[in-house]
């Protein structure tokens, strides 16, 4: 998470190693073959644990060093509020399968890096909270697999809103999410 003054953004970023225990070398997800600085903005770390747990690092300090970013964190990490993630609106389709097995047609609303809605036609299926399904949908290269648990059902006239909270990463959702900003701000300087 990258900030100054009022306007932020997210980056996503893969952990290649550790130098030392507060010492990391990253890649970053971004298609600019220029070389960022961070000099003049604040960095927070989040991470996402093999069981969905988010937490952060605030105030780290990412340079570039010797043709490689270099991640160095300067306290512990703590558990992060889930809703602090970026939801990115993708209205695609997917395939939702549920504990019973079942496949079924669903429409993905949005996503983030701790969960995901979904909106269905009123009287087409039912979830309760808790209830555990799994989604797997193709968009732009992306081959996207979750796994959630089913956290608020909102009912409105003629159809339903689910959200999830994710119970499995996918090792592609980063970049994914990253894309979809991408896309997203280049349609909207289009606009302008």
């Amino acid at each position: 998470q990258i900030s100054k003054e009022s306007n932020e953004m997210e980056m996503a970023a893969t952990l290649e190693r550790f130098v030392k225990e507060d010492v990391a070398i990253i890649s970053l997800e971004d298609e600019t073959d220029k070389i960022l600085n961070f000099d003049n903005v604040r960095v927070n770390m989040v991470y996402i644990s093999e069981k969905g747990l988010p937490y952060i690092w605030r105030n780290v300090r990412i340079v570039f060093f010797k043709g490689q970013y270099v991640l160095q964190v300067n306290e512990e990490g703590m558990r992060h509020n889930r809703r602090a993630f970026f939801r990115v609106g993708i209205s695609r389709q997917a395939t939702m399968r549920t504990a019973t097995q079942r496949a079924l047609p669903v429409m993905i609303r949005d996503i983030s890096l701790c969960g995901f809605g979904i909106t269905e036609r009123r009287g087409s299926f039912s979830l309760v909270k808790g209830e555990k399904v799994a989604i797997s949908m193709l968009d732009s290269g992306f081959e996207i697999k979750v796994e959630g648990n089913v956290v608020r059902v909102d009912e409105h006239d003629g159809y339903v809103i689910y959200g999830f909270a994710l119970t499995r990463d996918c090792k592609d959702l980063p970049s994914y999410i990253a894309f979809k900003q991408r896309r997203k701000r280049t349609e909207a300087r289009m606009l302008v």
